[in-house]
């Protein structure tokens, strides 16, 4: 099985070459000024810098453990223009090969006709504009979870935790009033402190996300939360900045102020300690979470 896995990873090298020249090429609905913020004292956030010896195991482990998948062979969607199967667009987000090799008969995410399966190129830390430092990567939906758990305790450094709190609600705005905004963050804290919880979200810069992320900033930089952001690749505006096939410590990633009319992408929110980034379709977003999540649990279990 393990010579299997680094078989595939190995042959996938050139795909994930040219994939990257079209992230790095491409910037899709994410038009706008750069958003500011105050200047904030020393980020609870900074204790992630890595030695380059630390990176460069991380690296290799990441390469050689943790893959993605991208369409490979287009084929139009009858019900939405310009759009594949796979639910992403034809011209941004397939490489030149895709489109030269389109799907014959029905198109399906178990083909290998159709799905490529290849090292992750987006992994590293991101270096938000107040100076927050956050643990990213990107992940297949069906990435082994045992894998998934090795880099969050062996390479990441993080604790198994006793609880997991996973926090819902809607991406867009929302009003809540002062007091039951102090409210929800004071106990969201509280619980997450005593208990030694993770505190799970959709790990976006919109509504309840944010909150989620206002809260762990509110803690001195000696207490250590974990807020772990899961969230859609396809939807995370400005990825062209995470993306690299050796790595990335730090991206810059700065937060868009303006998005095109209509887009479905979000910034990633600035206060969350880590972020994993699914290779999924929108519609599927919240449905992968909880499989995530069900996941992590039964892999706690063992331990």
């Amino acid at each position: 099985m393990a010579s299997s896995k680094k078989s595939i990873l190995k042959t996938s090298t050139q795909a994930a070459s040219a994939l990257n020249e079209l992230e790095a090429a491409t910037t899709v609905n994410e038009v706008g000024s750069a958003y500011h913020v105050e200047d904030q004292p020393q980020s609870q956030h900074q204790s992630f810098r890595q030695s380059l010896g630390d990176k460069e195991r991380e690296r290799r482990w990441i390469r050689s453990n943790i893959s993605m998948k991208i369409c490979c062979s287009y084929r139009e969607n009858p019900k939405l223009k310009d759009y594949c199967m796979c639910g992403r667009r034809k011209h941004k987000e397939h490489t030149p090969e895709a489109l030269d090799n389109p799907c014959e008969g029905k198109w399906s995410a178990d083909s290998e006709e159709c799905v490529q399966e290849m090292p992750t190129t987006a992994y590293g830390e991101i270096e938000f504009p107040n100076a927050n430092i956050a643990k990213f990567v990107r992940v297949a939906a069906d990435t082994d979870m045992d894998d998934v758990m090795c880099l969050l305790t062996k390479y990441w450094g993080l604790q198994k935790p006793n609880l997991l709190i996973s926090v819902t609600g809607g991406a867009k705005n929302i009003t809540m009033s002062k007091k039951l905004k102090v409210a929800f963050k004071t106990g969201l804290l509280k619980t997450a402190q005593t208990t030694g919880a993770w505190i799970l979200s959709g790990g976006n810069h919109d509504g309840v996300m944010k909150y989620v992320g206002e809260a762990v900033n509110m803690l001195q930089s000696s207490s250590k939360v974990v807020a772990f952001g899961i969230a859609p690749w396809g939807t995370v505006a400005n990825k062209r900045e995470l993306s690299s096939a050796q790595g990335v410590w730090p991206a810059y990633y700065q937060l868009r102020d303006e998005v095109s009319k209509g887009s479905k992408n979000a910034n990633l929110d600035p206060n969350h300690t880590h972020f994993m980034l699914v290779i999924t379709e929108l519609s599927a977003s919240l449905v992968r979470r909880s499989t995530l999540e069900g996941s992590w649990k039964s892999v706690f279990l063992r331990c």
